[in-house]
Parts: C-alpha cells; structure tokens; sequence
C-alpha cells in the first residue's frame, strides 16, 4: 500500500494552521500590534471585550472561549459578557 505525504491545509481542514510557517512577518506585525495595545492606556476589561467580539465575528469558537475565560478571570462577570 503506498503511503503519501499530506499536509494540514490541503487534507484535514480541522488541522491548526501553522501561521508562523507560512506568514512570518503577518505573525510579527500582530504581535507587534499585541504589545502596544497591552502598554496603552486602555482598560484591560475593554481590551478582553473587543478580542471577545472579534472572536464571535470571526466565528472561532476557541478564541471566544479563551477570551471569556481570560475576561472573567481578570473580573468581568457573566452579566457584562453575556449581554447581546
């Protein structure tokens, strides 16, 4: 039986996609972004609410988990993340 190379983002799409592998400079320029939104003087409560909506946009269902997770674990209650 012959086997074959596969890979993620031509056979599984449920399989991560590697962005660092295939965009590099993308992956640096967002964690560029990332460093200066964290050192502005915005609230974090905000920044955790903006990430939350972008993830529900975007439909990525981990990322919404995560920044809920994130957001309740730095206070937001379920009332505020709740509210449509």
């Amino acid at each position: 039986m012959p086997t074959t190379t596969t890979t993620a983002h031509t056979t599984d799409p449920t399989a991560p996609v590697r962005y660092e592998q295939h965009l590099p400079e993308l992956v640096r320029l967002l964690q560029a972004v990332e460093r200066e939104v964290a050192a502005s003087p915005l609230d974090a409560g905000l920044i955790h609410l903006v990430k939350l909506r972008a993830s529900q946009i975007n439909g990525c269902g981990h990322r919404v988990r995560m920044h809920a997770t994130e957001a309740r674990r730095d206070g937001r209650t379920d009332e505020r993340l709740d509210r449509p």
